[in-house]
């Protein structure tokens, strides 16, 4: 049972995003109603070093980043959802993120955000797979 679980959140993974880790290091504390601009904007800000936006690319992105965060902390908040069914709706929000932003970047930085993604799903896994039944 514990090798199908892994096996179903190893397909899961592939689309968890950069965010999602971001988003939880900065989660409000229980009972705030959103993210506070403080958090969204040093998320924004660590993309934005690690990918080095313009400026111009920082706006486009921050109502992104806001909606998103907003998303992800409705998702872990429902409590009516189990963990696969909260993977796949974090598919989904990470689809939709990732639709807005990669037409906002240069090909380098696309590689970037890729290569940033793809680091980010290994460490989610290995949480993952480290959790207890």
């Amino acid at each position: 049972m514990k090798s199908l679980r892994i096996t179903v959140m190893m397909l899961l993974v592939a689309a968890i995003p950069l965010h999602l880790a971001v988003a939880q290091q900065g989660t409000p504390q229980a009972g705030s109603a959103a993210p506070s601009k403080e958090e969204i904007v040093a998320k924004l800000e660590k993309i934005a070093a690690t990918l080095q936006l313009t400026p111009k690319q920082e706006m486009q992105m921050l109502p992104i980043l806001k909606e998103e965060a907003l998303q992800l902390k409705a998702l872990k908040e429902n409590a009516s959802l189990g963990p696969l069914e909260k993977l796949m709706q974090l598919k989904q929000i990470s689809s939709a993120s990732d639709a807005k932003i990669m037409p906002l970047l240069d090909p380098v930085q696309q590689q970037k955000w890729q290569a940033i993604r793809q680091e980010e799903r290994q460490q989610m896994l290995q949480k993952l797979a480290s959790k207890p039944n």
